[in-house]
C-alpha cells in the first residue's frame, strides 16, 4: 500500500506584498520522505519545474529522508540547472542535516537556514 505525503507547491511572493519574486517556486514536503512517499515529492517537484527552474524546497516539515528522497532532490536539481535555474534547500532539521553531511550532499546543494535566505540568494544572482 502506498502512502502519500502532503506537498505544497506555490509561487514565492515578496514579503512586502507589492512585488512578486518572478519565477521562484516553493515546494514544502510534509512528513517522512521514504520509499512509500517519495513519489508525491517527485510529482510536486515535476509540477514546480514545469512552472520555473528556480525552486526552493522547504524541508522544515521533514523529520526523515531516505535515499529515495535524496535521489528525487538530486534529479530535480539536475533538471533545474539544465533549464538555467537551480534548486535550493532550506529549513533542514538537525537529523536531516546530519544525513546530508554524512553522505556528502551538503556539498552538492545550496542549503539555507530560512526561506528568506534562499530566496535572497536567487535575487543576488539577478
Amino acid at each position: 500500500m502506498s502512502s502519500v505525503i502532503p506537498v505544497v507547491v506555490k509561487r514565492v511572493e515578496d514579503r512586502g506584498g507589492a512585488e512578486r519574486e518572478e519565477g521562484i517556486w516553493r515546494v514544502v514536503p510534509q512528513g517522512r520522505l521514504d520509499a512509500r512517499t517519495v513519489s508525491a515529492l517527485e510529482s510536486a517537484l515535476e509540477s514546480a519545474l514545469s512552472q520555473s527552474p528556480r525552486l526552493v524546497v522547504d524541508m522544515s516539515e521533514v523529520p526523515y529522508i531516505s535515499s529515495g528522497g535524496l535521489r528525487a532532490l538530486m534529479a530535480a536539481r539536475r533538471r533545474a540547472r539544465a533549464q538555467g535555474g537551480d534548486l535550493r534547500l532550506c529549513g533542514l532539521n538537525e537529523r536531516v542535516e546530519e544525513i546530508f553531511d554524512l553522505i556528502g550532499f551538503a556539498a552538492l546543494f545550496p542549503i539555507f537556514g530560512s526561506l528568506e535566505e534562499a530566496v535572497e540568494s536567487f535575487r543576488q544572482e539577478g
